[in-house]
């Protein structure tokens, strides 16, 4: 790297250290977003040929051309069948496209500079796709929505907690309208929080979550991100934050989530030295 690239990185590191969290803009190639909206599109349209035949000929009449497809076709995909619109989203984290952009090496670089190690000692666990519909469906909002916690509260195997991110990817522009990712400022300073377990739907006993309580919480600043597209935001494995509200009407919010963290860091747990007697999160 050149001395300015240097300068850069090391910036990059310094602010990604005091605050545990950084917007590093233009560092996801369009063109792998491009391919991935390709899928996305397939995917609906052979969900929607599944669909029961007069359900499929109302799909089809709407005549979604290629920008709609992805956010009232996707809509009008879950009115007619939830299970469909699963399909899609199981089927866009298992596509080719989604590991095209997990392994692209510009985002493991800017990881890399966070952490601030050598992009030869990352690691990578559970790469995630996340697709939020408006927040009108206040019953599908509900199984998915996330409280305030620490990404280490849940994954604790084949990552470093103390040097660990996630880096986190909007398809398109995400801002407050959108379900910005709302961050605690700083809050990584204090290491590995307590988290009480909540169930979204306690009547049920059913999706199972990890909360910071709000009287802690309430002790640092929040900030909202507003992410572009080909953007990336990066925050530490230790950061306080949760997922804003998608208060479109007719846009679907699309994220993909990269958790990195270094193999060569002391804390380092491979999955394999679990105990019979811990919980597997």
């Amino acid at each position: 790297m050149d001395s300015a690239t240097d300068k850069q990185a090391v910036t990059q590191h310094r602010l990604f250290t005091e605050k545990g969290y950084l917007t590093v803009p233009q560092s996801v190639p369009l063109a792998d977003l491009a391919a991935f909206e390709t899928t996305l599109r397939r995917l609906i349209r052979h969900a929607a040929a599944r669909l029961p035949e007069q359900a499929r000929i109302a799909f089809e009449s709407q005549n979604f051309d290629d920008e709609r497809l992805l956010h009232d076709g996707l809509i009008a995909l879950y009115q007619a069948a939830p299970r469909l619109e699963q399909y899609v989203v199981d089927g866009a984290l298992n596509s080719y496209a989604f590991y095209r952009l997990v392994a692209n090496p510009r985002i493991a670089a800017a990881a890399a500079e966070a952490i601030g190690c050598d992009v030869a000692d990352l690691g990578v666990v559970a790469p995630f796709f996340r697709v939020d519909l408006p927040g009108r469906y206040t019953e599908l909002a509900r199984k998915i929505s996330l409280p305030f916690h620490q990404e280490s509260s849940y994954y604790r195997y084949n990552v470093s907690p103390d040097s660990g991110v996630v880096v986190w990817i909007p398809l398109f522009d995400c801002g407050p309208a959108e379900g910005a990712l709302h961050v605690c400022e700083a809050s990584h300073r204090d290491g590995a929080l307590a988290h009480e377990g909540v169930y979204l739907i306690p009547e049920e006993k059913r999706h199972y979550r990890t909360r910071v309580p709000d009287d802690v919480v309430a002790r640092f600043k929040e900030v909202r991100l507003n992410v572009k597209r080909g953007d990336l935001g990066i925050q530490h494995f230790h950061l306080l934050h949760r997922s804003g509200r998608n208060d479109r009407e007719n846009r679907v919010r699309y994220t993909f989530l990269i958790r990195f963290s270094n193999l060569g860091a002391a804390d380092y747990r491979p999955i394999s030295w679990r105990t019979e007697n811990e919980p597997n999160h």
